[in-house]
Order: structure tokens, then C-alpha cells, then sequence
């Protein structure tokens, strides 16, 4: 199995580089004066850093709002078991993604620990590539059954988990650069594939999905508390833990991923400003989540982020979309 792996991998390695050859010469054919537009880029490496974090920033978004993480979760008042509709539709503003980062970087140009690092996340990215086709309708098997194949891989085999590993940066939010200020100029990006109607295996067997609002006497929204929960631990439980009060309406957040906790003390001891605008976008993101909670799930929540290098102290909390309290302040 691993020399299969590895020499799938020199496959990509190999086919990559073709298509960047390539695109370099329609590039060049294509441009009215016989020039190539200056790149914006001072080396191979710093584009593929830039292309690896948004293509996965812009992933993760994605998958959140076509649903497909939410998954189904139990009403505890009626123990019906109830979804958020799955919307393939929403996987298709990837594509652009996707093929700029399989076809703009010249691997030759990488250094040695880059080469690696890319031809196994090209290996990974499959997976995101099998939901567009299926998102588009090329394929037989639906859109979240997909998803669910995939969701078995080990960790080391999926997309997000080897981007985050590389690049800490990936897993601070999903607030990515737009694709058009990302590219190269030298580099024609892909439009957005039209949405395909495509009824998903649980649309089949629960046709009426919806969420269920229902607050209860303790005005807890329990569907929503839920969703939340499975979300979180869907999408981020390599990098943290969460963990929520019930009865205090607060979720707690646990950063684990070492990587990460040390860009964030570096930046909060101010040994790394230049880390600001990840720092702004990593608790901007869990306000956002703040914010949702308080419009669909009532007032009183509270989300807490926790000093993984002191749990009695928290760096951040806020309570129904706005910060109460902020280490850096």
C-alpha cells in the first residue's frame, strides 16, 4: 500500500508539472504583446503557502454551508432525528480553487520539503475533487454519500488535515483572500461550474429535514446547541476541544494543536504582530458563531476560550455576539 501511495504521488508530481509547462505556454501565446504579466509572488514557495491556506480556508467553508457537516441530530423532546438540507450547489464555487492549486505551481521551483508536502496534499485533495464531480452530477453515488466514504480516511490521508499540519494558518478561521486577489495574473482561473439539482440519500429517506427551534423551559435551543457541538468537532477536533455547560449556556474551547498555540502566544507576547490579522480572524470567528447562536438560539449563550497553558483563565469570551473580555485588550 505505501509503495502504491508514493508512486501515485510521482504521478501527480509528474503530471503537475506538465500542466504547469503548459499553462505557462498558452499563457505566453495568449498575451497580445508576447509578455507575461510580472507574478506577485517573490518565489514558488511563498504561492504555494498563499494558495495552500485560502484553498483550504475556502474548502472549509464550503463544506459548511452546503451542511453536509451538521449531520442529523436527535430532538431530545421528540426523539425524531432531524437534518439542515444538504446544498451540493454550494460545493461548486470551489472548482476555481481546486484547479488553481492543482495546476499554478511549479513543483521544480519548490524547495525539497514543499515538493513533499504538495504532492501529498495534491494526493489527498481527490476527495474534494469526487464531491465537485458529484456536486456537478458526474457521478452515480450523491453528494453526502461521498462525503461519508471519505469521512472514514485516516487523518494523514485527508486534504485539510496535511494543509493544517503545513500551515498552522489554515485552521485559524475560514476567512479566506478572495481567489482573484490570491492568483497569479499570469493564470486564467476556472469558472464556477452551474449548480445541478441532485437529491441527496438522506433527502430520500427524510423528505420534510429541518432544524427544530424548539426552546424549552430552561430556554435552551437544544438542536442548535447540537449542531453547534457536532460542527465544531466535525470540522476542527484534530486542533481542539469543546466542550459545553448546559446549564451555564457556555461552550468552553481547548486549543491542542501545539503548532498553533505557540503562533498565538507569539503573537499575544508580541514577538509576531505580523500574526495579527490571524489572530483578528481566529476569534472574530468564534464571535460570528456568538452571533448566530444569539439570533436562532436565544439570548444567554456564552463561548469561552480557554488558556491552553492555564485552563483556570480564559483568552477570550463572549457572550450573545460581542467580546466581554479580550486578553489582548
Amino acid at each position: 500500500m505505501r509503495v502504491i501511495i508514493y508512486f501515485s504521488m510521482l504521478c501527480i508530481l509528474l503530471l503537475s508539472a506538465c500542466a504547469n509547462d503548459d499553462q505557462m505556454d498558452v499563457t505566453e501565446e495568449e498575451t497580445i504583446d508576447d509578455s507575461v504579466s510580472e507574478s506577485i509572488y517573490s518565489n514558488e514557495d511563498e504561492k504555494l503557502e498563499i494558495y495552500a491556506i485560502n484553498t483550504a480556508k475556502a474548502v472549509r467553508a464550503a463544506l459548511f454551508d452546503t451542511n453536509i457537516t451538521k449531520g442529523c441530530f436527535t430532538n431530545e423532546q421528540t426523539g425524531e432525528c432531524e437534518y439542515l438540507p444538504i446544498k451540493p450547489e454550494e460545493f461548486l464555487k470551489i472548482a476555481p480553487w481546486l484547479d488553481l492549486y492543482e495546476n499554478d505551481i511549479v513543483i521544480n521551483n519548490l524547495s525539497e520539503d514543499n515538493k513533499d508536502f504538495y504532492a501529498k496534499s495534491l494526493f489527498a485533495m481527490r476527495e474534494h475533487k469526487d464531491l465537485l464531480e458529484s456536486a456537478k452530477g458526474e457521478m452515480s453515488t450523491s453528494f453526502d454519500e461521498v462525503y461519508e466514504n471519505n469521512d472514514e480516511k485516516d487523518p494523514e490521508e485527508r486534504f485539510l488535515r496535511i494543509v493544517g499540519d503545513h500551515f498552522p494558518e489554515s485552521i485559524m478561521d475560514s476567512n479566506f483572500i478572495p481567489i482573484d486577489e490570491v492568483a497569479d495574473p499570469n493564470y486564467e482561473l476556472l469558472d464556477i461550474p452551474k449548480p445541478v439539482k441532485q437529491v441527496s440519500s438522506t433527502d430520500k429517506e427524510n423528505p420534510t429535514r429541518s432544524i427544530n427551534n424548539y426552546t424549552g423551559d430552561d430556554d435552551r435551543n437544544i438542536v442548535l446547541e447540537d449542531i453547534i457541538l457536532e460542527n465544531w468537532k466535525d470540522e476542527s477536533s484534530d486542533y481542539l476541544d469543546i466542550t459545553l455547560d448546559g446549564e451555564d449556556k457556555t461552550f468552553s474551547i481547548l486549543y491542542t494543536n501545539e503548532e498553533l498555540i505557540n503562533e498565538m502566544f507569539d503573537y499575544l507576547k508580541g514577538d509576531r504582530p505580523n500574526l495579527k490579522n490571524s489572530w483578528e480572524g481566529l476569534i472574530e470567528s468564534h464571535r460570528e458563531i456568538s452571533e448566530f447562536l444569539y439570533e436562532n438560539g436565544g439570548e444567554g449563550y456564552t463561548i469561552e476560550v480557554l488558556n491552553p497553558r492555564n485552563t483556570e483563565r480564559s483568552l477570550v469570551i463572549i457572550k450573545d455576539g460581542e467580546y466581554t473580555y479580550r486578553v489582548d485588550d
